[in-house]
C-alpha cells in the first residue's frame, strides 16, 4: 500500500517523533545547503549549484544528520551563539 493512500491517523499513532540529537527539541526550519558541480563534469557552460534541503533544528540551528549528506566535508556546525549562526569547516 502507497503511503499516500493510508490513514494520515494511522500513520501518526504508527510514528516516532523526530527530536534534536543536541537539544531534543522538536520543532524544525527547512534551509538548503549546496554543492557546486564543475561544468566540465556537467557540459555546461558555468559551474551548476544543487540546492540540497535540509532541516535544522528551530531551537539550536543542529541539522538533522541523516539529511545531510555523508561525504560533505562543510556539514554545518552549531557553534552555541544563540543556535541560529553555524560555522562552515
Amino acid at each position: 500500500m502507497d503511503i499516500q493512500q493510508m490513514d494520515p491517523q494511522m500513520l501518526l499513532t504508527q510514528s516516532k517523533p523526530e527530536v534534536c540529537p543536541n537539544c531534543d527539541g522538536n520543532f524544525f526550519k527547512q534551509t538548503f545547503m549546496f554543492r557546486r558541480v564543475s561544468k566540465i563534469l556537467v557540459g555546461a557552460p558555468q559551474d551548476q549549484l544543487i540546492p540540497i534541503p535540509v532541516f535544522r533544528c528551530d531551537d539550536c540551528g543542529t541539522p538533522i544528520g541523516d539529511m545531510v549528506p555523508d561525504d560533505n566535508d562543510d556539514t554545518p556546525t552549531n557553534d552555541n551563539s544563540e543556535g541560529k549562526i553555524i560555522k562552515m569547516n
